[in-house]
């Protein structure tokens, strides 16, 4: 399931794209591998269940304690293996909103991406107006404009990402 995305969130994407993509799919690999080594996620549910069943000497205590660590050892681990494929799925969903907006973006004319690009790419580290000011000179136009083309843009991006074009067929919007 998509996110709702904001302007903030789609300018971050845009500016840092390859980056973000690349830290959740390491993040999703990383997920897979642990749920693959069940041998780590057994000793760390028996290290945690031996701790919480407590250390007693008697012979009856010590039976109770080895059914009681049983049942945590057991719950512990479908917690975590819960845990971990929840937390694959959410970055499933971020990783799929993440391309969905840089379909969305490459969707956009030349002209909306440059002007996109110069503010969360090229000129990310200025301020805001600062960042106004240099695109507006660039481009040869004035700051108001460059305003109303960025916010326009966002839209146009928002409108893309909330319609019912299936991402595959976004690709095929890419103008050049």
């Amino acid at each position: 399931m998509l996110q709702k995305v904001d302007e903030s969130y789609i300018g971050e994407v845009i500016g840092d794209f390859k980056e973000r993509k690349d830290r959740i799919q390491k993040d999703i690999r990383d997920m897979y591998s642990m749920l693959r080594n069940k041998n780590q996620l057994k000793i760390d549910a028996i290290e945690s269940a031996s701790y919480l069943s407590g250390m007693d000497s008697t012979i009856e205590k010590k039976s109770r304690d080895m059914d009681s660590t049983l049942w945590v050892y057991q719950k512990l681990l479908k917690e975590q293996q819960t845990s971990i494929s929840s937390y694959i799925t959410r970055l499933v969903n971020e990783l799929d909103t993440v391309n969905r907006i840089m379909l969305c973006f490459f969707a956009l004319d030349r002209k909306a991406r440059d002007l996109l690009e110069l503010f969360y790419k090229t000129y990310k580290e200025e301020k805001v107006e600062v960042r106004l000011h240099m695109i507006a000179v660039r481009l040869g136009v004035s700051e108001s404009t460059v305003k109303r083309r960025k916010k326009e843009a966002i839209q146009e991006i928002k409108n893309l990402y909330d319609s019912s074009t299936a991402s595959e067929d976004l690709a095929h919007f890419y103008r050049r």
